[in-house]
């Protein structure tokens, strides 16, 4: 029997659009020149004891010429994202059907703030939010799911993730197939099939 599901935070109930396409639309920044930089600083703001992300922004913000304040820059990434209203109802059926729910994320601190300012569903819905610069634990690395939830091995558990923008949910169950749920309809009627909803 399924007791917890651990979702995923950006693709599943926070989307916006691309910040490749946003620098490239407002800023004259070419995908090919922002995406190498945006994965270098993540792979290190995802992490803990990483400063201030800002900073390591700066020098490729100057060299770009978008001079932007700390609070311009963040305000300007995390404007764009809005909760997914279907995913929020989805979840509110799963706590009210007794299921323990996480969140699992690989974010930076800068961020996160701004969700627990922004996003009062994450207190209320979820048991848990875990970020992976306050653990250290990078998905997919299974030791983030171990820190979040200790299971026994015969317990299941769903982990549900966003994939490229789409709300594609991916079912993790201990000693079990793995199984693909695409969008939030289908992923509701798949929770129905298993009795979750």
């Amino acid at each position: 029997m399924i007791k917890a599901v651990i979702f995923d935070l950006n693709g599943v109930f926070i989307q916006s659009p691309l910040l490749s396409d946003r620098f490239s639309e407002k800023f004259n920044v070419s995908e090919k020149k922002f995406l190498p930089v945006l994965k270098e600083i993540m792979v290190k703001v995802r992490k803990p004891n990483a400063g201030d992300a800002f900073d390591l922004w700066k020098p490729h913000l100057n060299e770009w010429k978008v001079y932007l304040s700390r609070e311009q820059f963040f305000d300007f990434w995390f404007s764009a994202e809005k909760e997914v209203s279907e995913m929020i109802a989805l979840a509110k059926k799963l706590k009210a059907g007794k299921l323990r729910l996480f969140i699992l994320s690989n974010n930076f601190a800068e961020r996160a703030a701004y969700y627990k300012k922004k996003f009062r569903f994450l207190g209320e819905l979820f048991e848990k939010v875990s970020y992976s610069w306050e653990t250290g634990f990078v998905k997919p690395d299974r030791s983030a799911f171990e820190n979040i939830l200790s299971s026994r091995p015969e317990s299941r558990r769903m982990h549900l993730r966003g994939q490229s923008g789409k709300q594609h949910c991916y079912s993790k169950i201990c000693g079990h197939e793995d199984n693909i749920f695409y969008r939030c309809q289908r992923t509701g009627k798949e929770f129905e099939k298993i009795s979750l909803i």
